[in-house]
């Protein structure tokens, strides 16, 4: 086994994480600013509490950084705005492109050019989060009716896969791939609680139930993977604090380096 199941885990209170799409409800229609006048084609925020934290509007493309240069990544035909979340060894980079009031495409850029990665039936949060050097991508989908998400898996021959989520818990979120197609995340509910996540061989485990039972941390969130199966995260302590965590690998006790 990767890591060793040490025991089953421990009942320990959950923290709560706060939902952006419940607490940020005042997000409303799509329109780019000119001369003090809206016009189509950027994000707006109609809620007076964001209004007073951030600009008075918000436009956001997707780029890389090449030859010296930030090059532009274009989004699909339609979409008004995009952002890229990561890239690999062979520049393929990966993020997403839409409307914040309507569809969000989780997107592939090869060559400069944007693909679609499709959805799990939702139109509103579909986002790419990682790619691997073998071209597999991460992320979540939105299922139909856009109520929840799940993270999901694409390959080229496949397409986009879902990974599931942990029982009794609606949603989920892929964070990071490495490149022996391991993947990490977390599942989350609809208060924003977390629990991480590690993907392999498409079968999900909770990563707390491959530590130590009396670790003083419970594993949040698990945001990155490397190729010798290190995994970054964060959790937090019995009083509620955070803290920061390095999983690594171990035939025997499995260490928890905490920062």
């Amino acid at each position: 086994m990767w890591l060793p199941d040490l025991s089953h885990l421990s009942p320990v209170r959950l923290a709560k994480r706060p939902d952006d799409r419940a607490a940020h409800p005042g997000w409303n229609q799509c329109f780019r600013w000119r001369d003090q006048q809206p016009r189509a084609n950027s994000w707006a925020v109609g809620d007076p509490q964001l209004r007073s934290l951030l600009p008075t509007f918000l436009q956001v493309e997707a780029v890389i950084w090449q030859g010296g240069q930030v090059q532009e990544l274009p989004p699909l035909p339609g979409d008004a705005d995009g952002g890229a979340a990561a890239i690999n060894d062979n520049g393929d980079a990966v993020g997403f492109t839409g409307c914040v009031t309507g569809a969000v495409h989780a997107i592939l850029w090869q060559h400069g050019k944007p693909i679609d990665l499709g959805s799990l039936g939702g139109v509103t949060g579909n986002f790419a989060f990682d790619i691997s050097n073998r071209g597999e991508v991460v992320g979540q989908s939105d299922l139909p009716a856009d109520t929840t998400h799940h993270a999901f898996l694409w390959t080229k021959d496949d397409g986009m896969q879902d990974l599931g989520t942990l029982p009794g818990i609606p949603g989920s979120v892929a964070n990071g791939i490495n490149n022996k197609g391991q993947a990490v995340g977390f599942s989350d509910d609809f208060e924003g609680n977390t629990v991480a996540l590690l993907w392999q061989n498409r079968v999900m485990t909770d990563l707390n139930t491959l530590i130590p039972p009396n670790s003083p941390l419970f594993l949040l969130e698990a945001l990155s993977i490397n190729d010798r199966g290190q995994i970054a995260g964060f959790g937090h302590l019995a009083n509620g604090e955070h803290r920061g965590f390095v999983l690594t690998p171990s035939q025997g006790e499995a260490p928890l380096n905490q920062e």
